[in-house]
């Protein structure tokens, strides 16, 4: 096999960046990045202050901690000064195993393990259930589910859960409330499916005329199946702006006075 000259070496490396490029620019047209809203959040966390962009290079899980901005994202803010702005965004808790694939997109869902353990106290046949089920994703106003989210990976009471446990195994990605995404999201309130709907820009809405309810592959009309009062849902796949872990993550919290959990 003959040796690559330098000037092949050189048209891989084109090549190669062209590719790189074209899947930034992809990934920026799918978030929306350019969407007017987010770009002045964007601006208005880095104008009181930004972070050292190595923090993006930490390991998932107990380390330093780590702070992962949207494809796009490219003016990272100081921790503190992201909490001041906590009230602009919903909060969709987890664990930090799941970060690297959040970065581009939580994906709607009925086939999660909480979503199918609710679905075995509430039918004998689950998959029939949840193939008649709308997929969601679910945010909460605050990250309150955090430490049940950790209880349930570690197999631990709640009660249990500590600050060390949050520490190694936390995340919390946040979504702005502006954006082109405001409209696709629906807050369900102390009444339930059972009275309007509100989206992220205001927007009132009977429950049975939102994308909630849909088709499944065979035509058969479904319904959001496990959705909680006082929570916001989505069908639609929305990229988070940012995700915390580590330290950063317990950074966060201690400067919005929460400790993950009710």
């Amino acid at each position: 096999m003959p040796r690559p000259t330098l000037a092949s070496l050189l048209e891989d490396f084109r090549n190669w960046n062209k590719t790189q490029d074209w899947m930034l620019n992809k990934q920026r047209d799918i978030y929306g990045n350019e969407d007017p809203d987010t770009i002045a959040l964007n601006e208005k966390l880095a104008g009181i202050g930004t972070a050292d962009m190595g923090i993006m290079g930490s390991s998932v899980g107990g380390l330093a901690g780590m702070l992962i901005p949207a494809i796009g994202v490219n003016k990272i803010p100081k921790i503190e000064n992201l909490a001041k702005a906590a009230d602009k965004f919903i909060y969709h808790s987890g664990t930090a195993d799941m970060a690297p694939d959040l970065r581009y997109g939580i994906t709607p869902t009925n086939e999660g393990a909480w979503i199918r353990e609710v679905a075995e106290g509430a039918t004998d046949d689950v998959d029939n259930l949840l193939e008649q089920s709308t997929p969601l994703s679910w945010y909460s106003s605050t990250p309150e589910w955090i430490k049940i989210k950790v209880a349930r990976k570690l197999g631990k009471a709640l009660t249990d859960v500590n600050e060390q446990d949050i520490l190694e195994h936390g995340h919390l990605a946040m979504v702005p409330k502006k954006g082109q995404h405001a409209k696709d999201v629906w807050y369900v309130g102390s009444g339930g499916l059972q009275d309007d709907v509100i989206n992220l820009l205001g927007q009132k809405k009977t429950p049975s005329l939102t994308d909630l309810y849909g088709e499944n592959n065979y035509g058969q009309r479904t319904e959001p199946f496990g959705v909680e009062r006082n929570e916001y849902v989505t069908t639609q796949d929305i990229e988070p702006m940012f995700q915390l872990t580590g330290n950063d993550l317990l950074s966060f919290l201690k400067a919005i006075g929460s400790s993950g959990g009710k």
